[in-house]
């Protein structure tokens, strides 16, 4: 996903909307999101003066034309195609014991008669133009943000943006993503020196460790406001245009990262993906609360965690699943439990994995929670 914004509060956010399906069970539920809808709204409801650029299949273009417009975004450059939008699915995982279900992402697939992913694809992201850059005007007096997510991003890499005539680059991504792009090596090189080359600043989110940015060569560390969810989906997307919404208003990279973080919290814990109407007002709570500490995301690489063997029905997947969550966070996961720094059950609940290892981990580090911005 790609957001651009300029000196005049002005937020243009090119990405996706799709259909989020979620499945528990027997039971299933869906939604309007995708990244460029998210973002846009976050943008919005955060003060800003929100343009998306995207496409929208014609059987799901009036409930997300309704949600941006209540948002306060822009919808003049929204294209209506015929047919269904893209669908992206969220299964549950967990096994039958776990209070809550485990999301993992699926593969992108599309709802029209020609069943192909591909169809999927070009209608979430199937800009009017083939650069969605270009939909920018006055570009050498406006910020870029290049989000790292999403078909977008993933298929153009950052090399594309890192030349072009904005008055300022930001690179946007999770650690996850910035170590596939760059490898370990480099990736570490760059968040202890200059940051991306090419790019101004560099922003690296860790999730419930915290933001990583690099403006002008300097390294700032950023406590997050951390959250207890298995359920991801729509934070990354809502701390983007967070992000542009507090660059546009004239705040730092530093300062700006901080709001997003609490931008995503705020949508995941209310559990919407995100920003309602009344997020304004839980973002500045969340600031003037306890915030949570921060870890630097190179050292979560050395933390090795290991899991004791489940005796019940599918304890094989479940170990599968468990190192998923693991590298999912950064961590290390080891097969033998005995040279783990942190050894689990896997007898307990799956649904609370996440906050156990999260816990664990913040024990390990001695990690010690920061006021708020008051």
């Amino acid at each position: 996903m790609v957001a651009c914004q300029s000196p005049r509060d002005r937020v243009v956010v090119a990405g996706g909307i799709f259909r989020e399906v979620f499945v528990e069970g027997q039971q299933s539920s869906s939604r309007i999101g995708g990244s460029g809808l998210t973002a846009a709204i976050a943008a919005s409801r955060l003060g800003s003066e929100a343009v998306l650029v995207a496409t929208v299949g014609g059987d799901d273009a009036d409930e997300a034309l309704a949600l941006l417009q209540q948002a306060g975004v822009n919808t003049e450059w929204v294209s209506v195609v015929p047919g269904a939008s893209g669908i992206f699915a969220f299964e549950d995982v967990a096994d039958a014991s776990a209070p809550r279900p485990l999301f993992r992402p699926a593969e992108s697939v599309p709802v029209d008669p020609h069943d192909a992913p591909q169809a999927a694809v070009n209608l979430a992201f199937g800009m009017p133009q083939a650069d969605p850059l270009s939909w920018l005007h006055d570009s050498k007096q406006a910020t870029l943000i290049w989000d790292r997510q999403g078909w977008l991003s993933q298929a153009r890499g950052s090399e594309g943006a890192r030349h072009r005539p904005e008055h300022r680059r930001v690179f946007v991504a999770n650690w996850s993503e910035f170590l596939d792009e760059f490898g370990p090596d480099l990736a570490g090189e760059m968040l202890a020196g200059a940051g991306v080359p090419g790019f101004e600043t560099t922003i690296i989110k860790a999730g419930p460790w915290g933001v990583t940015v690099i403006d002008a060569g300097v390294r700032h560390a950023v406590p997050t406001v951390y959250v207890e969810t298995n359920n991801v989906i729509g934070s990354g997307d809502t701390f983007a245009g967070a992000l542009a919404a507090g660059l546009a208003g004239g705040k730092s990279p530093t300062n700006a990262a901080l709001q997003a973080g609490a931008a995503a919290a705020v949508a995941l814990e209310a559990g919407t993906g995100s920003l309602s109407a009344d997020g304004p007002t839980a973002v500045a709570e969340a600031l003037a609360g306890a915030s949570r500490g921060y870890v630097d995301p190179a050292e979560l690489a050395q933390v090795t965690v290991g899991f004791d063997q489940t005796n019940g029905p599918g304890g094989d997947l479940l170990v599968r699943l468990a190192r998923g969550v693991v590298e999912h966070l950064g961590l290390q996961a080891v097969q033998d439990p005995d040279q783990a720094e942190i050894r689990l059950c896997l007898d307990d609940s799956m649904g609370d994995l996440r906050s156990r290892l999260i816990d664990a981990v913040r024990e390990r580090m001695a990690v010690v929670d920061l006021p708020g911005e008051r």
